[in-house]
């Protein structure tokens, strides 16, 4: 008698263990996954909160018996030990675990594994965005360990939750500025990444010397200060990002389209500023977000443009509106000069003298400040354009190195003297639009509409000479745009008569 034998059913495994790998959920970027879990369990993240850890339980042991033998200057005593606290929590947050995302990066270029990263179809943006984010998320981790000893400061009395709170958001946002920072520097000699940890420190000094009279002045416009303080460190922090990704991005990709955009938000936000906060932040953001932009903008005439038709094509399917588009948002240094002239534009019509409300200025000045910046801006491009590209940042540098020279020189005895050839000298200088640019600013005299017209025509005249080149650049930019167009077209008819 034959009987079928049916194949016994595995038996799970008595105290099995589940896989590792899914202690996270499935929408979480691979990325961040990848970097949290090699960050939390590294040795320099666990010996940052152990010794952070040990270091707020000296701070508040020494408080508590400080205060328990000098009743009576009570006051003096939290405030030195509460600012301590703040030194302590910001040395650790803002420098020791931040500078830990240029390491990061660089172990990618070092280990040869940025291909392997692109293989998973992660774009180069996503790739810095996850290490910015694993830092960030054990920096919070870091401030929910300290939260208790913030809380357990009130039974001593005498401070303030509110200017702690802000306190504490600020530590955060220079966290992220840090970190995004420092992913940037990974792409650079490591001699350039001992000098940025250099200026951290000096800038985690400065910030602390001043930490007292700043946030006195912030209370008194807290809820316009914080908001503002938000916009500049999300602004620096997604320009950190958006050329870091540049860095690594392959030339297929399309960098110059954030870093422009970017500089469209920056604009648009500096416009708002003079009617969404006080005359104090409106000043702060309208400064870093006019040099966010000059900086997009001469990073963006460095740039060579793209031959790849692959690259246009998303500005082929707008048809006129993407060709109009791909003149101010692909690659290369003629585009480029039309987009910063289209922000200079915004940024002078925006700033009409009605607009006025930043503490000291007219809206007539700032559209003199920002005529005069883009002017310097632009006026090295014709040297520039005689070298190579891995040149065109040196002839840069040389060209403003002279301004700043020429502008100290305007400065000494020579120059502020009234002889004939001071005189000479003088209206010389400021046709250099740097050099106006920076005497006008320091004077804080009323500018005069002449002097400032003779800058202005200087550099219309030495971009006059690159026009047809820039031409040239701009119609095989919009013919890569309809070769594109014509390519998509083709696809797609192929593909209806195969269907």
């Amino acid at each position: 008698m034959n009987e079928s034998k049916r194949p016994a059913s595995p038996r799970p495994a008595t105290g099995a263990k589940p896989w590792p790998g899914d202690d996270f959920p499935s929408w979480i970027s691979p990325m961040l996954v990848k970097e949290l879990r090699q960050g939390v369990q590294s040795g320099a993240f666990a010996w940052t909160f152990v010794l952070l850890q040990v270091a707020m339980f000296v701070l508040m042991t020494f408080w508590l018996l400080e205060r328990s033998t000098n009743d009576s200057i009570q006051l003096n005593t939290n405030r030195l030990f509460h600012g301590w606290f703040w030194v302590v929590f910001g040395l650790a947050a803002v420098l020791v675990l931040p500078l830990r995302a240029a390491g990061s990066m660089a172990a990618e270029r070092v280990g040869n594994t940025l291909d392997l990263l692109r293989l998973t179809r992660l774009s180069s943006m996503q790739i810095v965005t996850g290490k910015w984010l694993a830092i960030m998320a054990q920096v919070l981790l870091l401030s929910t360990a300290v939260l208790p000893y913030v809380v357990l400061q009130y039974f001593f009395g005498g401070l303030d939750i509110v200017s702690d709170l802000f306190a504490f958001v600020s530590v955060l946002l220079a966290a992220s500025v840090v970190t995004a920072a420092s992913v940037s520097t990974a792409g650079q000699p490591a001699w350039s990444r001992g000098v940025f940890v250099v200026l951290a420190m000096i800038f985690f000094g400065n910030v602390t010397a001043g930490a007292v009279s700043f946030f006195g002045l912030a209370a008194t416009d807290l809820w316009s200060t914080l908001p503002a303080i938000a916009i500049v460190a999300g602004l620096l922090t997604a320009v950190f990002l958006v050329y870091s990704a540049a860095a690594i991005a392959p030339p297929a990709e399309n960098h110059s389209l954030r870093a422009r955009l970017l500089a469209v938000a920056a604009v648009v936000l500096c416009l708002l500023a003079t009617r969404l906060f006080g005359p104090v932040s409106a000043a702060f953001v309208i400064t870093i977000a006019i040099t966010i932009v000059a900086g997009i903008a001469i990073a963006e005439l460095m740039q060579e443009p793209s031959e790849l038709v692959g690259l246009h094509a998303p500005f082929a399917r707008l048809g006129i509106v993407g060709q109009a588009a791909a003149a101010l948002f692909t690659p290369g240094w003629a585009t480029a000069v039309c987009f910063t002239l289209a922000m200079a534009a915004t940024l002078v019509v925006g700033f009409l003298p009605r607009s006025s409300g930043i503490s000291g200025m007219t809206g007539s000045r700032i559209q003199f400040d920002v005529a005069l910046a883009i002017a310097a801006i632009l006026f090295p491009l014709p040297l520039m354009l005689r070298f190579p590209q891995a040149f065109r940042k040196t002839v840069f540098i040389l060209v403003q190195s002279v301004s700043i020279v020429v502008f100290l020189f305007l400065q000494s005895p020579f120059g502020r003297s009234e002889t004939p050839a001071a005189q000479i000298f003088s209206i010389l200088a400021r046709c250099l639009p740097l050099t106006s640019l920076l005497d006008m600013v320091t004077s804080g005299s009323k500018a005069d509409r002449a002097m400032i017209a003779v800058p202005l025509i200087v550099t219309g005249i030495a971009i006059a000479t690159v026009v047809p080149r820039a031409w040239r650049e701009l119609s095989a930019t919009a013919a890569r745009v309809r070769q594109a167009g014509r390519r998509a077209a083709h696809v797609r008819g192929s593909r209806s008569t195969t269907a």
